[in-house]
C-alpha cells in the first residue's frame, strides 16, 4: 500500500496553511521532490495536471502517512466519498523524482477544465506570487 504523498501547493511546508499540520502530525517529510505536469492558478490555490511530457512541478514528498490522515486529506482536496461528483481533484498514483530517485506517491491531480486558468510557468507555487490563503 502506498503511504506517500507529493504536495505542491497549500499543503507544502512554506504555504503556512493549517492543513499542513495534518501532514506534520501523521507523516514524515522526506524532502524536496518534483513530478512531471502543468501547474495552474485555480484560485488562492493551485491545480496540478499530471503529464509525463510536460515540465517539472516542484513540491515535497511526505512518507509514512497514517491511514487515518487520508480521509481528512481527501476531504480537504474535495475528493472524498462525501463530496459531490465531479470532484475537483482525483488522488492518483504517480512517479515522483526525489533527488534523482523515482518514488511512487499519491498526487492530487486537478480534474477540471484548465482552459481559462493561468499556468504557473516556474512549476513552483510558493515561488510564483504573493497570492495569500485567506484562511491562514
Amino acid at each position: 500500500m502506498n503511504d506517500a504523498l507529493f504536495v505542491y501547493g497549500s499543503l507544502r511546508e512554506g504555504a503556512r496553511h493549517p492543513m499542513y499540520e495534518v501532514l506534520r502530525e501523521h507523516g514524515t517529510l522526506a524532502g524536496p521532490a518534483r513530478v512531471r505536469g502543468r501547474l495552474y492558478v485555480v484560485d488562492w490555490y493551485p491545480g496540478l495536471v499530471l503529464d509525463d511530457a510536460a515540465g517539472w512541478v516542484v513540491g515535497e514528498l511526505w512518507t509514512s502517512i497514517a491511514s487515518a490522515a487520508w480521509p481528512v486529506l481527501d476531504f480537504y482536496e474535495g475528493c472524498s466519498a462525501e463530496d459531490p461528483a465531479p470532484h475537483e481533484y482525483v488522488r492518483r498514483s504517480a512517479q515522483v523524482d526525489v533527488a534523482g530517485v523515482w518514488k511512487q506517491a499519491w498526487v492530487y491531480d486537478y480534474a477540471r477544465n484548465v482552459g481559462a486558468l493561468t499556468m504557473v510557468d516556474s512549476g513552483d507555487w510558493l515561488e510564483r506570487s504573493s497570492t495569500k490563503n485567506p484562511e491562514g
